[in-house]
């Protein structure tokens, strides 16, 4: 963390504060602070601390605030192992049933339905099976697939935006690379014929040399 903070200070030049967010079941565990001392030289790191099993659920569940769902998520996973597989699905259920009694986006509950998802697994498939479907009949999507196809699907579709991103500029990167070494094009003519940077122009010309 204080790894963070200098190089958010320094990028940026501005007054930053942190914050720990402890998901551990150890009630004594809540570290507060990073000592650096060596060869005479000290500094001393205090930041922020959040634990997860010191809150409040009842205030948790009463909240409209994203975040207060994603601890009281986080909670749920904590339970996992000390309850039955059954009784998880139940609070899972009763879980979404209250998140979509919010006032809350429906971009953001599909988010929060993604993590809860993830995060909050099913050792036995059949209650991964019931708990779309209860998900399903909640959000009145009989036809629709369950999260965990949409899950894998949203994954597929990010692996390929990204593998057309990275084979964009493989393309870029070799035709800069040729307008480097077969014509005397200035840094700034390379950027508007590429439709790149200067500043990528650039780092081409550095790997080059």
């Amino acid at each position: 963390m204080f790894t963070y903070l200098y190089r958010i200070y320094d990028r940026y030049n501005v007054p930053v504060t942190c914050m720990a967010i402890f998901t551990d079941t150890q009630k004594g565990y809540r570290p507060q602070q990073f000592n650096y001392d060596f060869l005479g030289t000290q500094a001393l790191f205090r930041y922020n601390t959040y634990k997860v099993i010191d809150q409040d659920e009842d205030e948790l569940r009463q909240s409209t605030n994203p975040f207060a769902i994603v601890i009281l998520t986080v909670l749920l996973a904590l339970k996992k192992g000390k309850i039955s597989e059954e009784e998880l699905l139940n609070l899972k259920t009763a879980f979404v049933r209250s998140l979509f009694q919010k006032q809350i986006p429906r971009n953001k509950i599909d988010a929060i339905l993604i993590f809860l998802t993830n995060y909050v697994r099913f050792d036995n498939t059949e209650n991964i099976t019931k708990f779309n479907e209860e998900v399903n009949l909640i959000t009145n999507k009989h036809a629709t697939m369950g999260i965990r196809e949409f899950v894998l699907q949203r994954a597929n579709n990010e692996g390929m935006e990204k593998g057309m991103e990275i084979k964009d500029k493989e393309n870029k990167i070799t035709f800069v690379t040729n307008l480097l070494t077969q014509t005397d094009f200035t840094a700034q003519k390379i950027s508007l014929v590429a439709d790149v940077t200067v500043a990528f122009v650039e780092e081409v010309r550095a790997s080059l040399r």
